[in-house]
């Protein structure tokens, strides 16, 4: 009898500690991070493609998202923007940060959700500008794009959702510096 007891003992803390595993694995993020360098009222566009990346967008709390390890919440896409030289002193310009050029179709972008965050500062499905954010210190701002799914698809909408995503989806981070004022 206690052999029995300690077996199913050992089994669930061996079934838990799996389920934890999992759980911990999900929190993990696809991340990727780049360096943009602008010039004065220049306009860089990044296409970001997520074909190659390692794990599958799907809607969090999905069954999916909580037992899959080649499963992700969230794809985070993080820039470090700077001035190519700092602008003469008495002048300043602002950045402006947009999100557009998506390659998926509805279902799929319906479902699609996104923010544009730096500093504190956070934007949800439009664009951020930072005003004045560069002067003749060449100041240097880490934005940061978070893509997720905004629910769970809608009913009938599901297999066409997953397999717009299973191919990745192609989208473009724009940076643009306005031409510099005077202060």
């Amino acid at each position: 009898m206690k052999k029995k007891l300690g077996f199913m003992i050992a089994l669930v803390l061996l079934l838990g500690g799996s389920a934890l595993a999992f759980a911990w694995w999900d929190n993990l993020d696809e991340t990727q991070s780049e360096n943009i360098v602008l010039g004065e009222g220049v306009r860089i566009s990044v296409s970001e493609d997520t074909e190659g990346e390692a794990r599958l967008l799907v809607p969090a709390g999905s069954f999916y998202a909580d037992f899959e390890d080649d499963y992700t919440t969230e794809y985070v896409f993080t820039y470090t923007v700077s001035m190519e030289n700092p602008l003469e002193p008495g002048y300043k310009a602002s950045l402006n940060i947009s999100v557009d050029g998506w390659n998926v179709s509805s279902p799929a972008l319906d479902v699609l959700q996104y923010t544009i965050e730096e500093n504190g500062t956070t934007a949800t499905d439009e664009s951020l500008t930072i005003t004045d954010a560069f002067s003749s210190e060449g100041e240097t701002y880490t934005i940061t794009v978070r893509i997720s799914i905004a629910g769970e698809p809608g009913e009938g909408d599901e297999q066409a959702v997953y397999d717009a995503l299973v191919g990745g989806l192609e989208f473009d981070v724009n940076f643009s510096v306005t031409d510099p004022v005077e202060e």
